[in-house]
């Protein structure tokens, strides 16, 4: 049987008084997946126009695309594998101008199927796709418990272009009815494949059966895809949808994607989005809203900066150091200001780091031109990495009273009153 993700209580709810989120965890998920095979298809109008909502426009073309694909997991959802057919859709074009699609087959397997038909798609069903190959030539069939559809792909060429990222907005049956969309945002290298054979099997779903394609425009085949899924919201085809969130999750997709650990915060402080790496280094969740330290203390410096950032002349805050529980690292934090058009109102782009185990090898040369000696700067360069005073003392081999002596020199000496600041300048030097 298939484990449903929980998440447990965490210290840093408990610590700022907010109850614990509950089993399913929070939106947006960022996932890698491989071998999705995509087939971009023209099918029956009529069997188009009975797929999709009265109220949605289709489009004049009857176009969609059949995907398969096999997650390896990532934030929030366990691996699996998925087969579903989108519909092309009027007046819902994503932020980067493709059509909106709409999700009329949908086979998830596990934990990810339950979650998505609990939250984003009644017709999400319980069901696996599989892909394999052999040199050139791909195969896949998915299907509920048996296969219903068979795919067989042949590559084009042994060159696989430049990655190309996008953004598809999709929409959906809502569970607790109504429609529903939600953005994911993906980058892909595209490699050209045609179309050798795509067959129905008797135990085929009658809508499937009868969205069979009547022509292939073209086809890939991506061998990994980092995607971003954001949170379902509610749709009016009457008043569409705004980019807001399209634009978040592409800023955060990109962000992701050069290994920063981050969080989009607005003016007055609401978390407007937390990517996979500051949630691992963190252990932060969308609880209450807001961007949550472990230490109250911290919370303040946090808050303090977050307000500060855009009201002076620096263009990133200097870091805040938020102590961790488990007598680990601390994690350092600086804020950026981030415009509107970005991030779909005025916010601020938290980044997160985690100092080092050692400091940097020339630090502590460079602590000595500020005026401290060979041993205050050792100490200096190890306290302001993140390092705890026993720790330093340890590694110095000096007593915890040494250590504790020498670094109120050391903030006597630099101007400064506390670790975190001691961090701004050593982060500053590295």
């Amino acid at each position: 049987m298939d484990k449903t993700n929980h998440i447990g209580p965490n210290p840093i709810h408990a610590a700022h008084g907010i109850a614990h989120f509950g089993e399913d965890p929070p939106p947006p998920y960022q996932i890698m997946t491989r071998d999705f095979l995509f087939l971009r298809a023209r099918f029956r109008r009529d069997a188009v126009r009975a797929a999709v909502p009265a109220e949605l426009e289709i489009a004049d073309e009857a176009t969609g695309f059949i995907g398969m694909l096999t997650s390896t997991g990532g934030w929030g959802l366990e691996p699996y594998s998925l087969l579903y057919l989108a519909l092309d859709v009027k007046h819902a074009a994503s932020a980067d101008g493709t059509p909106g699609l709409f999700r009329a087959v949908n086979y998830y397997s596990g934990q990810p199927g339950r979650l998505f038909r609990r939250h984003y798609n009644a017709r999400m069903e319980i069901g696996y796709s599989r892909q394999w190959n052999d040199g050139f030539t791909w195969y896949g069939e998915g299907g509920r418990d048996e296969p219903e559809v068979r795919i067989e792909l042949r590559r084009t060429g042994d060159d696989l272009p430049a990655p190309a990222s996008g953004i598809h907005h999709y929409l959906a049956d809502a569970p607790k009815g109504g429609l529903a969309h939600f953005y994911v945002t993906y980058t892909a290298q595209f490699g050209g494949a045609e179309v050798v054979d795509y067959a129905l099997t008797d135990t085929a779903a009658p809508l499937l059966k009868s969205l069979e394609p009547v022509e292939f425009l073209f086809s890939y085949y991506c061998p990994q895809t980092p995607l971003a899924i954001g949170e379902p919201h509610p749709y009016d085809p009457k008043t569409g949808a705004p980019d807001t969130e399209a634009h978040r999750l592409g800023l955060m997709d990109v962000i992701s994607r050069i290994g920063l650990a981050a969080a989009l915060v607005s003016r007055d402080g609401r978390l407007l989005f937390i990517n996979s790496k500051a949630r691992g280094l963190l252990a932060m969740a969308q609880v209450g809203g807001r961007l949550i330290a472990w230490r109250k203390e911290d919370q303040r410096q946090l808050d303090g900066v977050i307000a500060s950032t855009g009201n002076q002349d620096t263009l990133i805050s200097p870091p805040v150091a938020l102590v961790r529980p488990d007598n680990a690292l601390p994690v350092l934090a600086r804020a950026l200001p981030v415009s509107a058009a970005m991030a779909g109102e005025p916010a601020f782009l938290v980044l997160f780091s985690e100092p080092e185990a050692r400091p940097a090898k020339d630090i502590d040369k460079v602590l000595q031109v500020l005026g401290l000696t060979p041993a205050e700067a050792r100490l200096a360069a190890g306290i302001g990495a993140g390092r705890s005073v026993n720790d330093c003392a340890d590694h110095l081999a000096i007593t915890a009273n040494t250590a504790r002596s020498t670094l109120r020199v050391v903030y006597d000496k630099l101007g400064i009153s506390k670790q975190s600041e001691l961090a701004g300048i050593v982060a500053r030097l590295e």
